[in-house]
């Protein structure tokens, strides 16, 4: 928000009117920042989905360090700003939706492997320690 596309045009070393060439506007170039965030996301992410009998419990605990770096590496008015305006809301819930599976999907190889109970409601927990760690963040 705080951000002119004249500083972004500059900083990029290109002119107002090239911007606005390859994007109709602001949230045009924003949408597709956060896209390329959430590609390179969910790249690492992938490497950590390969089920190894046993070790998933590790698995998810290098999860949560990669989960907490990334939220570190966005500034948080970038973050508030994504769950605020309207128009970012959907690309907001895109993201936490791929860590969310990707946790879930951990949780339930924990059970696989006896290192979580049964009964736990693997996306509801995901879910919670989630956003848990993003409020920690934020405040």
């Amino acid at each position: 928000r705080a951000v002119r596309v004249d500083e972004i045009a500059q900083t990029l070393e290109i002119s107002k009117r090239t911007l606005y060439e390859l994007f109709n506007d602001k949230d045009a170039l924003v949408e597709q920042c956060w896209d390329a965030i959430r590609e390179k996301q969910k790249a690492r992410i992938a490497d950590f989905l390969v089920y190894k009998p046993g070790v998933s419990l590790e698995q998810t605990q290098s999860l949560i360090n990669e989960f907490i770096s990334n939220l570190c590496y966005i500034s948080t008015s970038s973050l508030q700003e994504l769950q605020r305006k309207e128009i970012y809301a959907d690309i907001y819930e895109k993201g936490r939706r791929i860590w969310l599976d990707a946790f879930s999907q951990l949780l339930n190889n924990c059970i696989t492997d006896g290192t979580l109970l049964p009964e736990v409601d693997c996306e509801r927990f995901a879910n919670r320690m989630m956003t848990i760690l993003y409020h920690m963040y934020l405040d």
